[in-house]
């Protein structure tokens, strides 16, 4: 086996390393996170601010990982830890908007009887509309997110292959990383 050769598995293998790395200690800060929040929070309608509180710590977590992207060396790990943080935190979000006990959103339950406890209900349902269309829109922004993601990737494949066609035709060769190509001018003069 070559020394090039070599050199690029151990490139591989750091970099696997390394986005392994990220997803662990993103993943270890979301559980701990997520179990102070939910032990810290004790009564019933607590438990749903928990629930709250700890979906908006899932979408904080998914923005801290597309931020660690440029960190590592491969940022598929990264990637992947961005997206799974993000769906958990839509669905803890979603899955509390739709179970949410009545006066969640209200602060208190609503009188049985009465003007009040009418006004109270229509109230609750609104409030509850406007966050499902809130989490809603969340969703929609992550999709539009993955696919400009995912267009970028595409792009830039495409861009590589174009390249290495070049290199192919114009006879350019590519050095090992880290020392100057044959072809360089800087490196090579003329």
């Amino acid at each position: 086996m070559s020394s090039s050769k070599a050199e690029m598995q151990a490139a591989e293998t750091g970099a696997r390393l390394s986005g392994i790395a990220i997803v662990a200690i993103l993943l270890g800060i979301l559980v701990l996170i997520g179990v102070a929040i939910y032990v810290s929070f004790p009564a019933t309608n607590n438990h749903f601010s928990a629930l709250i509180a700890i979906g908006i710590l899932g979408l904080v977590v998914s923005v801290l990982a597309v931020l660690l992207q440029a960190a590592s060396r491969d940022p598929s790990m990264a990637r992947a830890a961005s997206a799974g943080s993000f769906w958990f935190g839509v669905a803890v979000l979603l899955g509390a908007g739709l179970v949410a006990p009545d006066g969640a959103f209200s602060g208190s339950a609503c009188p049985a009887s009465g003007s009040a406890g009418a006004a109270c209900q229509i109230t609750f349902g609104s409030i509850r509309i406007v966050y499902l269309i809130v989490v809603l829109l969340i969703v929609v922004a992550g999709l539009l997110y993955m696919r400009w993601q995912l267009q970028g990737r595409a792009r830039d494949a495409a861009q590589e292959s174009h390249r290495a066609a070049w290199r192919a035709k114009s006879g350019v060769q590519v050095g090992t990383p880290g020392a100057g190509s044959p072809n360089d001018p800087r490196t090579n003069p003329p």
